[in-house]
């Protein structure tokens, strides 16, 4: 099982902190609609994800992403509550 955004804990470097992660996939319903989004934090479990969900047809949208776009989707996600 992969890690998601939310089990994930912070660490610190020398830049500040940093919140691991390597991407985010996507998982349709079969009406078209985002269900669920995942962060994975790394590249492993990232594509294990995209290749099991291609051997039985779940419709994803993977996709990698920087820090940028991270932070700002969670932002995003925040403001919707």
């Amino acid at each position: 099982m992969s890690n998601t955004f939310n089990e994930l804990e912070p660490f610190q470097n020398d830049k500040g902190v940093i919140k691991p992660f390597y991407g985010r996939i996507d998982f349709y319903s079969m009406k078209g609609e985002v269900m669920e989004s995942l962060y994975y934090d790394n590249k492993e479990q990232f594509d294990k994800e995209i290749l099991d969900s291609s051997e039985i047809g779940r419709p994803i949208n993977p996709k990698i992403i920087s820090e940028e776009e991270y932070l700002e989707t969670d932002y995003e996600e925040e403001m919707e509550l």
